[in-house]
């Protein structure tokens, strides 16, 4: 275990669904955990990404060993809404990030949240499960966003020699969960069904047959905190190396509510680069860190759906 009295972390983005889970787990194995949010509240400090001034605050006080940054946009529909203030969160915000990193904490270990949207779609199916060393081929501005962040980081690990992590997290679920992602929107309707007594719930999917590596928020929170932990270095996929069809997580659902579910196919709720299929292969994280997800889908979905009912 990890003496608090030795390692500070600053978690930034401490309030989202992925830095909540984060946080909780770098204090459970014995860190001293610094938090941040863009306002300030629930957590200790103000540090706002897109306000360089905030992050040098943060830093001078804090004095950080580690640094997890888990902020920024982590929609891909709202992304192609709005893909300027995308990018200026997810790729301007991590310059401002390193570039306070390398004034105040040149010797603070960073950890990079990153995305799976960074690969696109594959081009043949010999291209999956995407490992590290996949290209680059992102199809949405948040992939792009996301991208362009870890060429910055590449940038300032080779010109100023910082230590640096990339995480490439792939599809989340668990408690927590916004429902501007499919798997807690679907929860959130049949949380809201249930309540209003209803028989019957049609979900509208947009493209019921897309594939998508889901693994657990809490799964993803051990694996950073392996990362964040180790002195690995370079880039790290978060996954658990298997697709999960769309329609299979409304039947995991379906399968612990009794209302009756169906899905309707909803085209105009998918986007046109939107990716059909996508899984990963975590081998590189598990070598390095001995990681490895433990929670089945169905537990996810359960509690996914639990959470959505104590909030409706």
């Amino acid at each position: 275990m990890n003496s608090p009295a030795v390692t500070t972390v600053l978690v930034v983005g401490s309030t989202g669904f992925l830095g909540h889970h984060a946080a909780d787990r770098l204090a459970e194995t014995g860190f001293q955990v610094v938090s941040t949010s863009r306002s300030g509240t629930q957590a200790d400090f103000t540090c706002d990404l897109l306000d360089p001034e905030t992050i040098e605050k943060v830093l001078d006080r804090a004095r950080p060993d580690a640094i997890l940054v888990t902020a920024g946009n982590s929609s891909v529909g709202s992304a192609w809404d709005d893909p300027d203030g995308t990018f200026q969160t997810n790729t301007t915000g991590t310059f401002n990030l390193l570039e306070a990193v390398r004034r105040k904490a040149p010797s603070a270990r960073v950890t990079l949240v990153s995305s799976a949207a960074v690969y696109g779609p594959p081009e043949s199916p010999e291209d999956l499960p995407f490992t590290e060393a996949s290209p680059a081929r992102p199809a949405s501005p948040y992939g792009a966003s996301k991208a362009a962040a870890e060429v910055l980081a590449s940038q300032y690990i080779r010109g100023y020699g910082l230590n640096v992590a990339i995480a490439r997290v792939f599809n989340q679920l668990g408690p927590g969960q916004s429902d501007v992602q499919a798997p807690a929107e679907f929860a959130r309707e049949i949380a809201l069904a249930e309540d209003r007594g209803d028989r019957q719930l049609d979900l509208k999917v947009g493209n019921p047959e897309a594939e998508r590596d889901f693994t657990d928020v809490r799964d993803t929170a051990r694996a950073l905190d392996a990362i964040v932990a180790g002195s690995a270095t370079g880039t790290f996929n978060i996954c658990s190396g298997s697709g999960v069809r769309l329609e299979q997580i409304v039947s995991g659902l379906a399968a612990h509510t009794p209302v009756e579910i169906g899905v309707v196919r909803t085209p105009d709720r998918a986007h046109p680069a939107d990716v059909s299929v996508v899984a990963g292969s975590a081998a590189r994280l598990k070598e390095a860190t001995g990681w490895q997800p433990e929670i089945p889908l169905w537990i996810s979905l359960l509690d996914l759906l639990d959470d959505w009912r104590r909030r409706v």
